[in-house]
Parts: C-alpha cells; structure tokens; sequence
C-alpha cells in the first residue's frame, strides 16, 4: 500500500506504529537519505529532524526511521492565510508608495 493508501485509511498513526504495517503503508527514511536526496549537509537535516520530531510532525520509529505523523498538516492553512493577508497588505503599501514615482515610461500605474 502507498502513501495514497494511507490516506484512504485516514493516515491512522497505530497503523504507523505496526511494524507489520508501517512498512506496506510507508517507505521509511532517515536524515542521510534526506540529506542525500536533498543535496543538504546530513547535519542540517538532522537538526531540522529534530525540530519537526519536537513540533509532532514526524515521528522516529524504534529502528531509526522517520514518518509523518498524521497531524503533519494540521496548522498550515491558517498559517498560509495569515502569510497571504500579510503579502497583500504589504502590496497594497508598495503600490501607494510607487504610484507617484515616475519610470522612463511615466507614472508606475498598479492597476
């Protein structure tokens, strides 16, 4: 079973927990494989490990390996929410800043 097939089953972590299970519904990982993947320091990737470890977004299972926790998700839509009200209000202050400047082409015009 897939990542997807986990998500059919509504990402139960007890399944997670099964050693039987876990590996049908998940490939494992741990930080080298990260790191490799990624092109970062193995050190980098095992420090940001232990922030999402602490922040309940992943889990490290007996053996090492490291799993989303089926709360990983939980928090981002408000958080994106908030960014996006933030980058409009700062839009919105650039453009009343620069609507008088003038460019060799005239007037910058945002609309």
């Amino acid at each position: 079973m897939s990542s997807r097939g986990l998500a059919e089953h509504g990402n139960p972590e007890e399944l997670l927990q099964d050693p039987s299970q876990r590996t049908t519904l998940m490939r494992p990982c741990n930080a080298l494989s990260i790191a490799q993947a990624c092109g970062l320091p193995r050190e980098t990737v095992r420090r940001k490990v232990a922030t999402l470890i602490d922040r309940g977004y992943i889990y490290r299972s007996g053996e090492g390996y490291l799993y989303l926790t089926r709360t990983v998700g939980d928090g981002f839509e408000d958080m994106t929410a908030t960014l996006v009200e933030k980058l409009i209000a700062t839009a919105r202050r650039l453009e009343a800043l620069l609507a008088d400047q003038p460019t060799r082409l005239g007037p910058l015009r945002l609309d």
